[in-house]
């Protein structure tokens, strides 16, 4: 256990270390600002540009420690093993499994502590490139290979490995509209990373969710909500349909998965 403390406290210390100077730096940039007469700035907002940069570097450290450290046991084997079509099947899962942990995520009205600072960054291509695709990269190598594998590796049953990945990942994102979605999330692409012992379709799976959220993000002018666009009627017959939808997927790609018994995470996972 002490490796999963030493890897979450990397994820969240590492973080800290990038994100809080930027902030720091965003904020005295601001004062500066404003005391040689340019435009008043508020010293308590942060420069989107400056804060994706730090954000930007914490990705691209941690993965680099997790490669370094192999904690993260990935290897071009396991990068490799999942053909692209299988990597392409669990699109469509991933799909319908946001959809309805989204509309779920709606009903209880959360509070979203992380909107504003993700649409400020969605301002930069640097931050649409961090948010889309380094996040999506770092968390699956930290969550589902890093702790998750590390887990599996050491005799835990199977699903008390994803179901802790699952937890921790939720855990980690400390907002309260986001821990829901990522735990219901985390068990989708923990279960893809049992299934396949590999990384890969959980980082495609978790790049197609994030390009969505900054897609619908830049698009959208407004707050309207599912349940807004589509009516209290139709909106729960879409979810009970896309429920329906995501559970065929998934045994589907379950029983696929049980006839390539070559890419399962007990050979993959082996030192």
């Amino acid at each position: 256990m002490k490796r999963i403390i030493s890897v979450v406290l990397l994820f969240f210390c590492l973080q800290m270390f990038f994100t809080i100077p930027a902030i720091l730096l965003s904020s005295l940039g601001n004062v500066l600002n404003g005391m040689s007469g340019r435009p008043n700035v508020p010293s308590s907002e942060i420069d989107p540009s400056i804060l994706t940069y730090g954000i930007m570097a914490f990705n691209i450290c941690m993965i680099y420690i997790l490669m370094k450290t192999r904690w993260a046991n990935s290897t071009i084997r396991s990068w490799k093993e999942i053909g692209a079509k299988h990597l392409i099947a669990c699109i469509p899962a991933a799909l319908f499994g946001i959809f309805v942990v989204n509309g779920i995520s709606e009903l209880f009205e959360l509070q979203d502590n992380n909107k504003e600072l993700y649409e400020n960054m969605l301002s930069t291509v640097p931050g649409i490139i961090t948010i889309a695709v380094l996040a999506p990269i770092c968390e699956e190598l930290t969550f589902r290979d890093a702790i998750q594998g590390y887990l599996h590796r050491n005799g835990y049953k199977a699903w008390h490995c994803i179901i802790a990945s699952a937890m921790l990942f939720g855990i980690i994102h400390l907002n309260p509209a986001q821990i829901p979605f990522a735990f219901a999330m985390g068990i989708f692409l923990g279960w893809l990373y049992y299934r396949t012992g590999s990384v890969m379709p959980g980082i495609v799976c978790h790049i197609f969710n994030n390009s969505i959220a900054v897609v619908s993000i830049i698009a959208s002018d407004s707050d309207e909500t599912f349940i807004d666009m589509l009516g209290k009627t139709n909106f729960i017959i879409a979810m009970v349909a896309g429920s329906i939808i995501f559970l065929i997927l998934a045994f589907w790609l379950n029983r696929h998965f049980d006839n390539h018994p070559e890419i399962t995470i007990e050979q993959n996972l082996e030192y």
